[in-house]
Order: C-alpha cells, then structure tokens, then sequence
C-alpha cells in the first residue's frame, strides 16, 4: 500500500514537472487520438446502417465492437484524460 501512495506521489511530481511545450505536445496527441477515433468508428457505423448489403451477422458483430470502441475509447477520454493532462 505504501509503494503505491509513492509511486503515485512520484507520478504527480513527474506530471507537474513538465515543460509548456511538453504539455502542448501530450494534448495535441490525446486530441488526434480522439478525433481518429470519433471519425473511424463514426464512419464504421455510417457504412453499415447505410448501405443495406452490409447489414450481416457479421458485420454487426463489427457495429457492436465500434460501438464499444466509441464508449471505452473516448468518452472516458475526453472528461478525464484532456483536463488532467492541461491541469498538471
């Protein structure tokens, strides 16, 4: 329990430490990583419920993943993960 408050007291200090340019940097790449996200699965949705042949067994197995993709992807990201990167 112990190494573990440490290792998180070492991790915040680390965080805090960092240099503007680093800060901006982390939050560009957080935001690309979004952005690829929201549109590749947003697109992986859009071709299935439109286009009616794609619309197989399969494929909604595919919907389903993409789905979960968006929900363990980038919701969590962006309320958590943005903030605590700027806020350091």
């Amino acid at each position: 329990m112990d190494l573990t408050k440490k290792q998180l007291e070492d991790m915040l200090k680390e965080l805090q430490s960092r240099n503007k340019a680093t800060v901006i940097l982390e939050l560009a790449v957080l935001a690309l990583i979004l952005l690829l996200i929201f549109l590749g699965n947003s697109l992986t949705l859009l071709v299935i419920i439109l286009n009616r042949r794609m619309r197989t067994i399969p494929n909604m197995s595919v919907a389903s993943l993409t789905i979960s993709d968006l929900c363990m992807g980038a919701i969590p990201a962006c309320p958590l993960g943005i903030p605590s990167l700027a806020t350091s």
